[in-house]
């Protein structure tokens, strides 16, 4: 049922100049409201603080979390303590009203609960979270209205508010973007979000299923060095390089292709010691202002991730008797059948029969003839699937790799992803065996291979060696029964949608090293993962897209002067060096406003030529004040950065 207004109270905060007046509205997610009920708040009935922050810039998420009170008298229709400590966490909806505009949703987390322990009266205190703490148990939507898997290229609004996003805050949430970077081949007249695309393979895999959301809007702020957080009501991606104007206009999406430039003068907030002059009023005698080091090195890595090239993988089109589109039956190989509704729930699985003729199998590739797989020596190979056992124990497979020159040999993929030099055709000794481990029925393959062989002659060969090879993927009828009986099954193996990706840079993966050239220690020694690289790959789920024709991005260039166009991973190494190029003073104190927003950054009058950044922040929203932990922004371009680059070795895991 939809959410409704149960429980309410509100107060007006003690500011001098411009007080405002707050209101908490609790809804019920589960039961008929009826009337709405007026709660006594308690001594401080509200204080919003900033979770899940640290000492460092670079907090991709912040979530924020409510804590309100009120006091419990007894009386009839007020609610009793288990009401809100024994519910399920959605249940109770909370909205915070700021002189009656939204400010902030949540969520009671009944364990993070708590009351006096005493007759009434009492207080009763709640805690709430904001959408943001759900992302890490709330997967990417990776399907459509019709719970069909979406595999394709996206827009990054589609990739982050229509999959991600939304899945955790309300549908209509718009999304400010704060970012000076986009695509030097974007097409005429899009945005960021609109003009530019990503694969959802990226974001799913193929053995466990989708990324969380906290996944992967993590994986966009790591490369555009950027913060995720709700405030204002609205969601806000702010690339942290991108704070040092003098003004600041977001790009605002209502939706995919309602975009407004919007100038939001209070990103810029002033603090000084007059009360109304100044948006923000030190009130300690004597805040503290740490140092925090610069950064001399810092390193990057990711793993790069192929689009799966094989066509029906997911068992969609299928003739109802015994053939998968793309899929060739080899003769005799009994009829295929078919388990599930192609659901999130149910997806499909290829049913393959057991059979006595062991080299019975279905294929795709150049034996197929259904599409001319290609694959270059230096180049990798990923396939990863998952299978039960049906009544049977073992079922194999066999990747293989033909030349179109006699004269030079062909090569099948081992158990560990390396190459075995064969003969034309397929060698039945090449298959690799699944066995079955006692009862369990359900097991997973996924392999990443060693690079492709170059061609090794077959005698003496009357040519060059060709340039590629074809490639073909078997899965083979399973041919030993199992010793007990798992269930009125058809003898078989289910087979899920398998993934079969190519990896044409000739390496697993890429790492970067950025290199501060002033003379400092600190180095951050473990390599920090990020997820999109702008290799010009079209096959790689690792690249960015633009374009009406979704071209792979050429470069990003910068509506700031003075930057030059760069590949996105270089500048985002450079921006961790940036931002600490030198010695960072920080500020740890209290904070007199009511207008503070998180997306703020504060100049004070005191501290000339400095401007910081808000990492943690409790709000006491009755008595107008923050005990805050900053942080001094750089400015971009300000570091001498080296950046060396180095193929990751191709090596299994």
């Amino acid at each position: 049922m939809a959410y409704e207004l149960k429980y309410t109270f509100s107060f007006r905060d003690r500011h001098v100049v411009t007080p405002a007046t707050w209101r908490v509205d609790i809804l019920d997610g589960e039961q008929a409201a009826g009337s709405v009920y007026t709660l006594v708040p308690s001594g401080d009935p509200l204080i919003t603080e900033r979770i899940e922050t640290d000492d460092e810039k670079a907090n991709f998420i912040i979530g924020r979390q409510i804590t309100f009170s009120y006091e419990f008298t007894g009386a009839v229709g007020e609610p009793l303590p288990e009401e809100f400590f024994e519910a399920s966490e959605r249940r109770w909806r909370v909205e915070v009203y700021r002189n009656n505009v939204l400010d902030g949703v949540y969520y009671i987390k009944p364990d993070f609960c708590s009351r006096t322990w005493k007759h009434a009266p009492y207080t009763i205190t709640l805690k709430a979270v904001d959408g943001f703490s759900y992302a890490k148990a709330v997967p990417f939507d990776m399907y459509d209205t019709d719970q069909k898997l979406v595999y394709d290229k996206v827009s990054l609004y589609e990739t982050m508010l229509t999959r991600a996003l939304h899945q955790i805050v309300d549908a209509g949430t718009s999304i400010n973007i704060l970012c000076s970077l986009t695509p030097t081949n974007i097409e005429a007249g899009k945005r960021l979000l609109n003009g530019t695309f990503i694969h959802t393979d990226i974001f799913y895999d193929f053995v466990t299923g989708p990324v969380m959301v906290h996944d992967v809007i993590t994986a966009f702020c790591k490369t555009f060095y950027a913060r995720c957080f709700i405030a204002g009501g609205q969601v806000w991606f702010v690339r942290m390089q991108d704070l040092t104007s003098d003004t600041f206009t977001v790009e605002r999406y209502e939706s995919e292709f309602t975009v407004t430039d919007v100038a939001v003068p209070e990103m810029l907030a002033s603090g000084g010691s007059t009360v109304g002059a100044f948006d923000v009023l030190p009130i300690d005698d004597d805040p503290e202002l740490p140092m925090v080091p610069a950064l001399k090195k810092a390193t990057f890595e990711v793993n790069y991730q192929g689009i799966n090239i094989l066509l029906n993988f997911n068992w969609e089109t299928y003739d109802g008797t015994a053939n998968y589109d793309q899929w060739h039956r080899s003769l005799g190989t009994p009829a295929l059948g078919r388990v599930g509704d192609g659901t999130i729930e149910s997806p499909y699985g290829a049913l393959i029969p057991f059979s006595t003729n062991s080299l019975h199998n279905i294929s795709q590739g150049f034996y197929s003839d259904t599409q001319n797989i290609r694959i270059k020596p230096g180049e990798l190979l990923d396939l990863e699937f998952k299978y039960r056992f049906n009544n049977t124990k073992t079922f194999a497979f066999l990747v293989n790799l033909d030349s179109d020159d006699p004269d030079y040999l062909g090569f099948t993929m081992g158990a560990g992803g390396d190459w075995v030099a064969e003969g034309q055709g397929v060698e039945d000794t090449s298959r690799q065996n699944l066995i079955r481990n006692g009862r369990k029925r359900d097991g997973n393959f996924k392999v990443r291979s060693l690079p492709v062989p170059h061609p090794r002659p077959n005698g003496t060969p009357s040519g060059p060696p060709p340039t590629s090879f074809k490639l073909s993927l078997f899965f083979y009828t399973p041919y030993e029964l199992s010793e007990t009986v798992d269930g009125p099954f058809v003898d078989s193996v289910t087979l899920w949608p398998p993934k079969m990706g190519i990896i044409n840079l000739a390496s697993k993966g890429r790492r970067l090293a950025a290199i501060n050239g002033a003379k400092f220690s600190r180095e951050k020694t473990d390599p920090q993962q990020f997820s999109f690289i702008d290799t010009g790959d079209d096959g790689a789920s690792n690249t960015l897209f633009t374009g009406a024709a979704k071209e792979p991005v050429a470069s990003w260039e910068s509506s700031k002067p003075g930057i030059v166009a760069d590949d996105i991973e270089r500048h985002m190494v450079r921006a961790h060096i940036d931002q600490y190029a030198r010695s960072l003073q920080s500020w740890e104190g209290s904070l007199y406003s009511n207008t503070l927003e998180y997306y703020s950054v504060i100049e004070f009058d005191a501290l000339p030529g400095k401007r910081y950044l808000q990492l943690r922040d409790t709000y006491n929203n009755l008595t107008c004040t923050h005990e805050v932990s900053l942080i001094e922004l750089l400015p971009e371009g300000g570091a001498q950065v080296e950046i060396r680059e180095f193929d990751i070795e191709e090596e299994n895991e």
